[in-house]
């Protein structure tokens, strides 16, 4: 929610100057991610009785590697970043 909040502050940071593309990135990633997300933890629940709290795990896990490419701010990473984070 905090990265929502100050998205398009993120995006001026970075010099990009039309940040609604970003905020239509995250909400696609997060509609996508929602969807994707309970779909395969129900799977795997299901089929292999994988808890959901390892999958909550993952999932953090794989936010402070994005947290870490939004902090670099290498030229081009800042869609992919986003895109990923929602």
């Amino acid at each position: 929610v905090t990265v929502l909040n100050n998205l398009a502050q993120i995006g001026i940071a970075q010099g990009t100057h039309d940040t609604t593309i970003l905020l239509s990135l995250f909400s696609f990633g997060n509609f996508v991610g929602r969807l994707g997300g309970g779909v395969v933890s129900e799977h795997f629940v299901k089929t292999k009785t994988i808890p959901r709290t390892f999958w909550m795990t993952c999932t953090q896990i794989l936010m402070i590697f994005i947290y870490l490419l939004f902090a670099s701010a290498i030229s081009g990473t800042l869609y992919a970043a986003t895109g990923l984070l929602g």
